[in-house]
Formats: structure tokens, C-alpha cells, sequence
């Protein structure tokens, strides 16, 4: 045989060895490429994005109810399954299409103020499930709004491109979310369905955990991860709405679940986003590090120590900050009233009556607007506000920087913690850190569930999981600092509607003159507008409400159980609040004020 033509064949055989072993390469790479985590993420999410438009066609093209309300609820369920991914990657269509059924505005521009109607899922929950005759004309808009806003998010979002912290962070969110609002009812107003529909949502979690299998080092942390959102839905699924005990929910399985992310992170070898309103690394919601505290100031500033807190503190006390020197912070917020003053309203410069009634400062920090009508957003705002006011300080911050320049003792320390010494941004910074020491999550209820302490009692733990469920307080009053600012990000401030009396007159009561955020927005949706404030210390911060009406917390939940403004005979045609009973029985209103009481800071903050 000839010598060349076998090494041809040699050389051919090498070839076709050699291209195979790339192909093999080629090959594996590409199916590598096929089971990429983040594409099968993609996938799960838009299976179930695909499910939900089919039952949202169904109850579009139908016109028996029957089938309407059975299409809704399986549409409602995929939905749910795909809310961890999207409450992250997709928040504003995620907040559009879940809105609750009122007002939303849009006032970045005064001239050009909108008032946005509600539409998506919970206002056809309460066309389709509502005692009215169901207005198909409405109940149609919204079923194509709903059809185009979810086809939208399923082939428009960042999951396949995002970092691999932020899946993580996703699933941290979602846990964040059922602790604080999820198990709630806060949308699922009319059938109450909260508990299934956040089971759904672990059932999504737990495909998406799947996905993820393969970024796990610790195989025997996945299991577990597993292991826990499987007990979460079978607890979710088989516990009805009244009867769930959201406070051992919280107390083991939401803080086990933080614990294992936790661990994840390190087992992925990541490092997730510190510059969000959450830390991060907690495990503990109601504690003094759940939160980001320099995500809630506009500016970061390198000294936030004791040292600036006390010079802060001095200053809150010092009543030549105020032109007649007659007035200091301290005045409206005492510290023996959680620091306010025990006065229907606020008394101001040269013994003026205020409009309304001095809330606490404690925790005041976890809000993103500030005063009764938000007309300010962050402490170091509200401080100038107060200086300027004419009727409080009636002072300019020019005149306390000289002040302050003629201290020698406060002249020094500026000049010590401050690069740039005295100005008008580092007074009030140093104001504001005082009262961002307010906040110090140690009262009773966050003892008992951290597990420093045993000592709640049982109409206390009643009381809480009262206020998270049946009595709907945590629909407006989130956790953990029972304030407005809405979980799982905390970067809104809620307003509400709930129609306070002028007096103190249950049947066919006036509303009160004070027409809250209407004064910074003019629009008549907006009239009656109040913030929600903490109720952090409640039991020391009588009286209650905006206008001081009520004189303890017996009156105030009287007020809520008869379905607030309406429910005492005034006409409200834009009332937030629900305005049916909610029948509450004496014995209950008793365990929610006596959970209420727990939250009362044991430090001393004076």
C-alpha cells in the first residue's frame, strides 16, 4: 500500500478525531448554555406569566360570572406564582397591576398633577366578588389593562441578565414581603385569600429554587431551603385566615428562612447590595439593624457617632434656637411622652395653638415623608420646616449658624466632628442623628419574638395576630415599625382616608375642617389625605389623631371597628379605609390594645 495514502488516512483519522472532540466541545458548551440557570428562571416565570393571560382571556371572552370568578381566581393564582420575580425585577407593573382599588397621584409637578385610577387584580376582586351588580364595562377595562401590563412584564423584565446577587435578594424580598404585608390581607380585601395566595407564591419560590440548584456548593443547604418553603406552603394552605399565628410564623419560620439566605450568600461567594432601605444580613425583622438607617438620609456622612447624637441632643433641647428663645425641639416632644407633648394640638411660639397634634419622633427616621400632610421628605427637611415656620421657631437657619458660631462649646465640636465645621447642613444633621438614636426596637413584643425574653402574654400574642389579620391595623401600620412606609422596600410613604370626626360623636358626626395633603396638593382626591403614622410607643403618645380627638386607645379602635368616618355617619365619598364593621368583639379590641401596650421601648431614650 502505498506510503502517502496511509498517512493521508492517518492525517484524515486525526482530523475526524480532533473535529469531533470539538464538536463534543461545541456541543456541550451550548448545552451548558441551555440550562443556564437564569434562562430556566425565564422560563418557569413566563410558563406561569403564559398561564395567567389564558385564564385572564377566559374571563375577558366569557360572560357567565361563574366562569369569571373561576378564571379570576386560577389567573390570580399564576400571577402569585410569578410575584417573587416579579415584585424585584418588574416592581412598577407589578405595583400597577396590584394596586389596591383607590387614587394613586402622580405629584412630581404641581402644574401638571394626575390622579391615576386604580385597575388590575384587586379592583376586579371586587367587581367579580363584591356585593354590587358587577359594571361590565369597568370589569372589561380593566381585564385587557391587566392582559397587556402582564404580557408586557413576561417578555420585558431583567431576570436573564441580572447579577447573581440579585436572585437571591429576590428571594430575600419575598420573604420580607409575606412577613410584613403578605400574610396580612392587604390584597385580598373582599375574599381574603392571602394565606392561599402566598402559599402560591412559595410554590413559585420553590421552582425557582430549583433553577438555582445548580449554584449551590452545599447541597444539603438547598435541601433545607427547600425543606422550609415546602412547610410554608403545606402551613399556608391548611390554615385558615383567622385562625394563622402570624407570630410564630414570623418568630421561626421567617427568621429561619433569613438564616438560610443568609448562609447562602456565603455559599455563593457573593456579597448582596448594602445601599437598599434592608440591611441585608439580618435575620431578625423586628431589631434595631432590619433596617438600613443611611438609606434614610439624603446625605451619608462619615461621623455618625455618639459624640455627633449628643451635640444633636443639646441642640434639641436648646430653646435660643427660636426667635422669642421660648420654644426649643423638646417643647412638642417630650421625652416622658415618647417625645410628644400630650395635647390635643401643638402649642407654638407665644402660646400659639397649632393646626395639629404632635406625633412622637421615636422611629421617625423609617418614614420617607414627613408632618401629618408629608409636605417634607427626610428629618434634615423637617427641621428647616420647623425653623421657618412662623408659628413655631420663626427663625431662619442663617441666624442659628451665627448662634451656634458664639458657642464656643458648640463652636469646638463642630469644628471636631465636621470637616467643613458649622453650616446649615451639619446642624441639621447633627438634630436629625439625635433623633435617628430614637429608634432602639426594644419594648416588650421585640423581646418576646426575638427570643430575649418570655413574658408575652397570651392576650398579647392574641392581640398581634389580630392586628396582622382579622382587624386589618397591618394594612396600613406595616411592620416593623408599624408606620406607613410600604414593605418589602420601603421607599413610599402611605396616605389615608379615614375620615376623622371634629368631636368626639358616634352617630352622624361633622368631618374635620383639616384637609391633610389637599393643603400641598390641591386636587379634591386629595382632600382629607393624612399620613400613617408609627404606633411605636403608642401607649404614651395620647391623644390620638391628627386633630388630638380621641382620648385613649379604646376610643381610637371604637373608631376602626365602626368603619371610621363613614361608619359613624359622615360622608366621605373618598374614604381609604373600609368602611364596613369589622366586628370586632369587646374581648378583641382588648387583646389588640393590650399588643399595642408591648410596643412601649423600655430604654430609656431621655
Amino acid at each position: 500500500m502505498n506510503t502517502n495514502f496511509i498517512k493521508f488516512v492517518k492525517a484524515s483519522k486525526l482530523t475526524i478525531l480532533v473535529g469531533l472532540f470539538a464538536f463534543i466541545i461545541i456541543s456541550c458548551k451550548k448545552e451548558i448554555k441551555q440550562i443556564d440557570f437564569r434562562e430556566n428562571l425565564e422560563h418557569s416565570f413566563k410558563v406561569y406569566m403564559d398561564s395567567c393571560i389564558v385564564a385572564i382571556n377566559t374571563i375577558q371572552n366569557s360572560n357567565d360570572v361563574k366562569q369569571q370568578q373561576k378564571s379570576w381566581l386560577i389567573a390570580r393564582k399564576y400571577f402569585k406564582k410569578s410575584e417573587p420575580l416579579l415584585l424585584f425585577f418588574d416592581r412598577n407593573n407589578y405595583n400597577s397591576v396590584n394596586a389596591a382599588n383607590i387614587y394613586r397621584f402622580s405629584e412630581e409637578d404641581i402644574p401638571d398633577m394626575r390622579v391615576i385610577t386604580p385597575m388590575g387584580f384587586q379592583v376586579t376582586e371586587e367587581l367579580l366578588f363584591g356585593e354590587e351588580v358587577i359594571d361590565t364595562v369597568l370589569l372589561k377595562r380593566n381585564v385587557a389593562y391587566m392582559h397587556v401590563k402582564i404580557a408586557y412584564s413576561k417578555e420585558n423584565n431583567h431576570i436573564k441578565n441580572a447579577p447573581k446577587r440579585n436572585y437571591l435578594e429576590m428571594m430575600r424580598a419575598y420573604v420580607v414581603n409575606t412577613a410584613t404585608k403578605g400574610i396580612t390581607g392587604f390584597d385580598s380585601p373582599i375574599l381574603g385569600n392571602s394565606l392561599l395566595e402566598t402559599a402560591s407564591g412559595y410554590q413559585g419560590l420553590l421552582e425557582y429554587l430549583s433553577d438555582m440548584k445548580s449554584l449551590f456548593t452545599d447541597i444539603n443547604l438547598y435541601n433545607e431551603l427547600e425543606k422550609e418553603f415546602l412547610a410554608t406552603v403545606d402551613l399556608l394552605k391548611n390554615t385558615s385566615f383567622e385562625n394563622f399565628d402570624r407570630y410564630e410564623f414570623i418568630k421561626n419560620n421567617i427568621r429561619h428562612q433569613l438564616v438560610l439566605i443568609n448562609d447562602i450568600e456565603k455559599d455563593w461567594g457573593i456579597e448582596m447590595n448594602k445601599n437598599l432601605a434592608l440591611n441585608p444580613n439580618t435575620t431578625q425583622i423586628f431589631s434595631e439593624d432590619f433596617f438600613n438607617s443611611m438609606s434614610f438620609t439624603s446625605r451619608y456622612f462619615p461621623n455618625d457617632d455618639e459624640n455627633v447624637t449628643a451635640l444633636g441632643k443639646e441642640l434639641f433641647y436648646d430653646k435660643k434656637l427660636s426667635k422669642n428663645v421660648d420654644i426649643s425641639c423638646a417643647t412638642c416632644h417630650k421625652p416622658e411622652l415618647a417625645f410628644s407633648d400630650g395635647l390635643a394640638k401643638a402649642i407654638g411660639e407665644n402660646g400659639k395653638v397649632l393646626l395639629r397634634n404632635s406625633p412622637t419622633i421615636t422611629y421617625s427616621q423609617f418614614q420617607r415623608s414627613l408632618f401629618y400632610d408629608g409636605r417634607v421628605v427626610g428629618l434634615e427637611a423637617q427641621i428647616t420646616n420647623v425653623v421657618t415656620n412662623k408659628d413655631e421657631f420663626h427663625q431662619d437657619m442663617d441666624h442659628i449658624v451665627a448662634y451656634i458660631n458664639s458657642n464656643n462649646s458648640y463652636k469646638k465640636r463642630f469644628n471636631t466632628y465636621y470637616k467643613d465645621s458649622i453650616n446649615e447642613v451639619n446642624i441639621r444633621h447633627a438634630i436629625s442623628n439625635y433623633s435617628r438614636s430614637l429608634a432602639v426596637f426594644d419594648s416588650k413584643f421585640d423581646n418576646n419574638i426575638n427570643e430575649k425574653e418570655v413574658s408575652l402574654m397570651v392576650s398579647e400574642k392574641k392581640g398581634f395576630n389580630l392586628f396582622m389579620g382579622k382587624a386589618a391595623c397591618a394594612t396600613c401600620h406595616f411592620p416593623p415599625a408599624f408606620n406607613g412606609t410600604v414593605p418589602p422596600y420601603y421607599k413610599e410613604t402611605e396616605f389615608e382616608v379615614i375620615g376623622v370626626p371634629k368631636t368626639k360623636k358616634w352617630e352622624n358626626a361633622e368631618l374635620d375642617s383639616d384637609l391633610g395633603r389637599y393643603h400641598i396638593f390641591p386636587m379634591k382626591e386629595r382632600k382629607g389625605y393624612f399620613k400613617t403614622p408609627s404606633l411605636r410607643n403608642i401607649e404614651k403618645t395620647a391623644p390620638y389623631m391628627h386633630n388630638g380627638v380621641y382620648n385613649n386607645l379604646e376610643e381610637v379602635m371604637k373608631f376602626y371597628n365602626k368603619g371610621g368616618g363613614i361608619g359613624i355617619g359622615i360622608d366621605i365619598e373618598n374614604q381609604t379605609l373600609p368602611f364596613s364593621s369589622l366586628d370586632l368583639s369587646d374581648k378583641e379590641i382588648e387583646d389588640i390594645i393590650a399588643f399595642m401596650k408591648t410596643l412601649t421601648d423600655t430604654e430609656t431614650l431621655y
